[in-house]
């Protein structure tokens, strides 16, 4: 059996490797995150347009608080309210 050192998923990681690759100097938005990863954060045009109280900006949001509060990543993922 495999112990496993993280509560991190398969998820957490391509959203990981994802803003990694973001322009450090740049923010982008969870609508941008979104539209970007449709296949783990897929929107309705509901979603969209009310973006704020959509579930899955809420999803994001737990994403990143995961990545942030993890040990095993070695860069911490700042977020604020751009």
């Amino acid at each position: 059996m495999i112990k496993i050192e993280h509560n991190l998923l398969s998820e957490d990681f391509r959203l990981y490797d994802f803003l990694k690759k973001q322009d450090p100097d740049e923010w982008i938005t969870q609508k941008e995150i979104a539209l970007a990863l449709p296949d783990i954060f897929p929107c309705t045009l509901e979603d969209m347009q009310d973006f704020h109280n959509a579930t899955i900006r809420h999803s994001i949001t737990n994403r990143i608080r995961r990545l942030n509060e993890s040990d095993y990543l070695p860069k911490q993922v700042f977020s604020g309210p751009k």
